[in-house]
């Protein structure tokens, strides 16, 4: 087993609109050398698994290369008029999803090779 003595990166605030990455100096803790390059960095922001060359064992596809219907921009549902969905937080939250729906919906239906 692997000493853990070092620190593993982790996201502190999955709701941040930004993440700031940068490189670390190389250090020794023991027989292990921690650290991390600006290629490193690059690599992690963009495509973490593309050392591996995962990239040749993919295809991209959308839906229609499945036969598949787009994704609707609706919601599938209404609650609007239910009485907990009154309160402000509630008004809100269902604007969000609203909003969330289009662009996922938007998202899948533009994906292309």
């Amino acid at each position: 087993l692997q000493s853990r003595a070092f620190l593993c990166p982790r996201v502190a605030d999955f709701n941040s609109a930004a993440r700031s990455y940068r490189p670390i100096p190389l250090v020794s803790i023991g027989a292990v050398n921690v650290g991390t390059t600006a290629e490193d960095v690059s690599i992690m922001s963009n495509q973490p698994l593309e050392p591996i060359g995962l990239a040749s064992y993919l295809k991209v596809q959308n839906r229609a290369d499945l036969g598949e219907a787009p994704v609707s921009n609706q919601m599938p549902f209404d609650v609007s008029s239910h009485v907990s969905a009154q309160s402000h937080i509630a008004r809100s939250m269902l604007q969000r999803l609203v909003e969330d729906v289009k662009v996922y919906a938007q998202q899948v239906n533009d994906l292309s090779e």
